[in-house]
C-alpha cells in the first residue's frame, strides 16, 4: 500500500482532481504514477535476472499534439536562447505554460510562469515592461488555481490583476480580468455570473465562446450551449493555440446538443 495515497485524509485530492477518469479493474493504491500531484496512473514491476522491468500505463496518455505543441515551444525557446531574446524566451515560457495548464499539469504551468517573470525582472528590460510581466503572472497564478479548484487564491491573484489593469487603463487587460472572473465563476459553477463576465471579456478568442456554451450547458439551456459550441468550433481566424485548445471539444457539444 502507498501511504502518499491512503495514508492521510488530505490525500484525497489526488484521485480526480483534473477530471481525469480513474481506471477502476486495479486498486489505485497499488503501484499509483503521479503527476503533478494528481493519481495519472499506475505500475508494475517484473524483477527478473540481473533486471527489474517497469511497465507505467497512464489514464490519459500525452497525445500527439500536446506533445507537438510542447515541442515546438521548447524550439522556439533554444532560438530565443541563442540570440539572449528576452522577451521572446519570457513569452516562449508563457506558451509551454499554457499549454502545460491546459493538459492538467497545474504545478509544472506555475513553475514556468514564475520562470517567466524572474527572467524579465533580472534583464535590462524597462520597468514599465518588468511591470506588466508583474500583472500577467496574477492574471496566470488566477487561472492555475482555479483550475487547482482553489478558488480563494484564486479570487485573491485576480483581484491583484483587476486592480493593476485599471489602474494603467489598459482596455486589454480590463477585458482580461473579465475573463478570469469568468473563469472563476464557471469553475464554481455560478452560470449566471460567469456569463456575466465572459460577455465582457474578449469575444475574438474562441476559449470564452467555448466557457460561456459550458456555462449555458450549466444552466440547462442546450440551445443557446449549442449556438455558442458552434461559434467556437467554426471560430474564422488564423491557426492559434486558443483555437487549438477548443476546437475538438467545442465541435463535440455542438454536435451532440
Amino acid at each position: 500500500y502507498d501511504e502518499y495515497v491512503v495514508g492521510y485524509s488530505q490525500s484525497k485530492p489526488l484521485l480526480n482532481l483534473a477530471g481525469r477518469a480513474l481506471i477502476q479493474d486495479r486498486p489505485v493504491f497499488n503501484g499509483v504514477a503521479i503527476l503533478d500531484g494528481q493519481v495519472a496512473g499506475h505500475w508494475k514491476r517484473t524483477i527478473g535476472r540481473g533486471a527489474v522491468a517497469f511497465e507505467v500505463a497512464l489514464y490519459e496518455p500525452f497525445d500527439d499534439a500536446q506533445a507537438k505543441a510542447l515541442q515546438d515551444a521548447d524550439q522556439q525557446y533554444a532560438l530565443g536562447e541563442k540570440t539572449k531574446d528576452v522577451p521572446a524566451m519570457a513569452g516562449d515560457l508563457q506558451l509551454k505554460g499554457n499549454i502545460l495548464l491546459e493538459m492538467g499539469r497545474h504545478n509544472e504551468a506555475k513553475g514556468l510562469y514564475e520562470r517567466s517573470l524572474k527572467m524579465t525582472e533580472d534583464s535590462n528590460l524597462s520597468q514599465e515592461i518588468k511591470d506588466n510581466a508583474r500583472r500577467t503572472l496574477h492574471f496566470n497564478l488566477a487561472r492555475v488555481a482555479a483550475a487547482k479548484k482553489d478558488f480563494a487564491a484564486a479570487k485573491t491573484e485576480a483581484e491583484e490583476f483587476r486592480k493593476g489593469a485599471e489602474a494603467t487603463k489598459n482596455p486589454v487587460q480590463i477585458r482580461l480580468a473579465r475573463e478570469l472572473a469568468g473563469i472563476i465563476a464557471l469553475a464554481e459553477k455560478n452560470w449566471d455570473t460567469a456569463l456575466s463576465e465572459l460577455q465582457q471579456a474578449n469575444q475574438q478568442n474562441p476559449q470564452n465562446l467555448y466557457r460561456m456554451c459550458q456555462a449555458y450547458q450549466g444552466k440547462g439551456d442546450a440551445a443557446k450551449a449549442k449556438e455558442l459550441c458552434g461559434q467556437a468550433a467554426e471560430f474564422n481566424s488564423l491557426p492559434a493555440l486558443n483555437y487549438a485548445f477548443v476546437r475538438t471539444k467545442a465541435k463535440a457539444a455542438a454536435d451532440k446538443g
